[in-house]
């Protein structure tokens, strides 16, 4: 195209915007776009991982561990040799440690394995 041709296009063209004029939305549309706006924007609850029964049974045991640790006598009772082995070295161990610290470890690992294993399952599943 030459540069006469485009200057013509172009002055036809915006000669058609101006006949045309502006198109002006309706108020439906702005009430139908804020609708599906706000319908997005609807806060979504997540179903919890752990059901509150299991949360219960979890804190009973932990009460229960707490009550039988802290009533229990401290001599060893033990029916095996390999756990008398393992007994005597956690409490060589255990006597440089305060007990409440290594009751908050017992309790901390148990419940992350607990956590890793209730997880894995609930991610399995989907």
């Amino acid at each position: 195209m030459s540069g006469k041709e485009e200057q013509k296009l172009d002055g036809l063209t915006r000669k058609m915007i101006k006949e045309a004029g502006l198109e002006k939305p309706s108020t439906a549309l702005k009430l139908n776009i804020m609708d599906a706006v706000k319908a997005e924007s609807t806060n979504v609850r997540f179903k919890a991982l752990i059901s509150n029964k299991s949360k219960a049974v979890v804190a009973v045991l932990a009460v229960i561990f707490v009550v039988l640790a802290s009533y229990l006598p401290n001599k060893d009772v033990l029916l095996d040799n390999s756990v008398e082995k393992f007994s005597s070295y956690f409490n060589n161990f255990s006597n440089s440690l305060p007990k409440t610290f290594l009751y908050g470890i017992i309790a901390f690992g148990s419940l992350v394995i607990l956590q890793i294993t209730i997880l894995k399952n609930y991610l399995d599943r989907q």
